[in-house]
């Protein structure tokens, strides 16, 4: 931990204890503060109740802040090889429930008696948040595993989705992740979705992205002479959309349709729509070409 790092967490931590000391001293004090601000005297508790509540916010906000600070840190100094987004989820949902707790035992809520009256209610609360509860434990497993996480670029199948998506992963949160996509709009995902019911691959390389897909022509054309025509122009396309690879192979003939698998390599996954528009453009150019070739 550098000096800089050190002191924004020295920051922080002397914001918690001022934290404390202000509820502290406002206790004491707050009848001098009520005489001040003309505070009528049936709303000092609903005063106190709301300015210990604000307290307790900022100081699970700054606890927040120092845990995914550091995790950050240890995710950089790994080389993105520990990812512990999950573990962060796990202690934000702690971080939160200890929150509400301290609240309501200042406030003065028994406890015990509402745990003991809420037994039922929290069997029909249960039913009702399942599928809350089920993102939250999609969400953790999907980060502590190691499967995404920031700034990495994937591609999501899922039969939920008319069609692959592939974007680059902006960031895991409890319920949902946000993806943006190669039109540059961010979308959110539900974790259960990701966890349950879909299969991604990731296209990083280092920094680098490697994309493949299928241009697919009818087979009333030789396919081997479309080849020919994009070996020629290989290398203008490849200069042209700057591209750090461009190859491509015949995939499949079935005797209706030739499809050629087409292998990219690049940096910025919002481009990715104009490299495929660009090489799609020259495959069916080929195709005609071939095809009304005048025939000897």
């Amino acid at each position: 931990m550098d000096e800089q790092e050190r002191g924004s967490l020295w920051k922080s931590v002397i914001s918690i204890i001022i934290a404390v000391l202000v509820v502290y001293l406002f206790e004491i004090e707050y009848p001098v503060i009520a005489s001040i601000l003309s505070i009528p005297q049936g709303y000092d508790t609903y005063v106190k109740d709301a300015f210990v509540a604000l307290i307790i916010g900022i100081i699970s906000m700054v606890l927040l802040k120092i845990f995914k600070r550091l995790f950050s840190q240890i995710g950089t100094r790994s080389n993105g090889e520990r990812n512990l987004n999950g573990v962060y989820i796990i202690i934000r949902i702690v971080i939160y429930a200890i929150a509400i707790t301290i609240f309501l035992l200042y406030v003065g809520i028994n406890l015990q008696g509402a745990l003991i009256g809420g037994a039922i209610g929290g069997v029909i609360i249960g039913f009702a948040i399942q599928s809350v509860v089920t993102s939250i434990l999609s969400g953790i497993l999907v980060t502590a595993g190691g499967f995404l996480k920031p700034e990495e670029t994937i591609s999501i199948f899922s039969w939920m989705f008319p069609e692959t998506l592939t974007g680059t992963v902006e960031d895991v949160k409890t319920l949902h992740t946000r993806v943006r996509m190669t039109n540059g709009r961010s979308i959110l995902i539900p974790n259960t979705i990701l966890f349950g019911s879909a299969i991604f691959t990731k296209l990083n390389e280092g920094r680098k992205i490697r994309y493949q897909f299928v241009s697919t022509m009818p087979a009333d054309t030789n396919a081997s002479e479309i080849m020919d025509s994009l070996n020629l122009k290989k290398d203008q396309i490849k200069s042209d959309l700057k591209l750090q690879e461009f190859d491509f192979f015949l995939n499949q003939k079935n005797g209706m349709t030739n499809s050629i698998l087409f292998i990219i390599q690049f940096e910025d996954i919002t481009n990715l729509n104009n490299y495929m528009d660009r090489i799609n453009v020259e495959v069916e150019r080929s195709y005609w070409e071939i095809k009304n070739k005048p025939k000897n």
